[in-house]
Parts: structure tokens; C-alpha cells; sequence
């Protein structure tokens, strides 16, 4: 039997993206590395689309990705404040607006893959870091929640490197590779 081999793009001691063919084709696991931390297993494969339109749609806006609000706010009362509106009584036309406030700061980059965590990501424009807030609750350990800043180059060296891959390799399974406005260009 042929065993795959996982791919690694980046650093785990930085920021690595990582993925490996699932039985089925097309489908794979994913794990994200963070400053030597794992976010993610190799329990559930699916589809990459999510991590590919993930990065066109961060690449758009990334620099709107923090509010002056935030600055007197630890970061785990920053990912309370961005997730936890449900629980506070807003009516539903003020939880919708709410809701897609969240959607804007939401990491959606996994079919399956990463369902144990909640992943928020943040611009912090003077310093030029990408500042992820992730949440992890799998129902059988308490839950943890981790900060992690990563330098903007370093983000986008790995994601390209990723990107050009899936590229080559026609890893997207539905709709074309890039949306309007993008091209080869933007992940070489």
C-alpha cells in the first residue's frame, strides 16, 4: 500500500501551512502550524476550495482588519467581542449586523478539516502583523484559546507558496482558480 506524504509550505516555527492527500481524491487533510503549534489534526480530510478562496478574500482586506476599539481590549476579550454578541440579547436586525462583522475577521479556510477551532485574524498596520485569535473546544478537553502574531511577509511568503501549488497542481474543485481582479500574478 503507498502511504502519502504530507506537504509543508513555511515554517512550523513560524507559520506553515500544511496538507496531505485524504483516501478519497481531491480531498485532504489540513493542519495549520503557528509558532510550533499545531491547529489541526489529521482526523477529517475535505476539499482545499475553503483555504484557497480564503486567501483572495483576505488578500482584499486585510488592512480593514482592526478597530480602534480593540486597542484597550486584551486579545481574548477581542475574540469575546467578535464572537460572543449572540449571547448578549441583540435584537435580530442588530445580530445580523453583528454576525458579518464576525464573517469579516473569520479565518474560514477548512471544509471539515478544523472543526475543533474558531479562527479570527487581525491586521496590525503599524507593526505589519497578522495576529490570529483561535479558539479550540473539541468537547472532550477543556477549551483553550491561543494568540499568535505572525509578520506579515512571513504570511503571505507561506500562503503564496501554498497557492501556487494548488495552482499547478488544479487542487480548487469548483469555480475558476481566481476570482475577478486576481491573478497568477498576486501568488507568485
Amino acid at each position: 500500500m503507498h502511504k502519502e506524504t504530507a506537504i509543508l509550505f513555511g515554517q512550523k516555527e513560524e507559520f506553515a501551512i500544511e496538507i496531505k492527500p485524504y483516501k478519497i481524491p481531491q480531498k485532504f487533510y489540513l493542519r495549520l502550524w503557528i509558532k510550533s503549534k499545531a491547529i489541526g489534526d489529521y482526523k477529517r480530510g475535505g476539499s482545499l476550495d475553503y483555504l484557497i478562496n480564503e486567501f483572495f478574500k483576505f488578500a482584499a482586506s486585510y488592512k480593514n482588519l482592526y478597530e480602534e476599539d480593540f486597542i484597550s481590549l486584551s486579545d481574548f476579550q477581542i475574540f469575546n467581542e467578535l464572537v460572543s454578541y449572540i449571547e448578549k440579547g441583540y435584537s435580530i436586525e442588530e445580530e445580523e449586523k453583528l454576525f458579518l462583522r464576525m464573517e469579516r475577521y473569520s479565518f474560514n479556510i477548512a471544509d471539515c478539516q478544523l472543526n475543533e477551532f474558531t479562527i479570527l485574524r487581525l491586521y496590525l498596520s503599524s507593526e505589519k502583523i497578522i495576529k490570529f485569535l483561535i479558539y479550540e473546544m473539541d468537547g472532550k478537553t477543556e477549551p483553550e484559546f491561543y494568540s499568535f502574531d505572525i509578520a506579515e511577509n512571513i504570511f503571505f511568503k507561506t500562503y503564496k507558496s501554498f497557492m501556487m501549488y494548488a495552482f499547478k497542481n488544479r487542487l480548487k474543485k469548483n469555480g475558476l482558480f481566481f476570482p475577478d481582479n486576481f491573478s497568477v500574478e498576486d501568488i507568485q
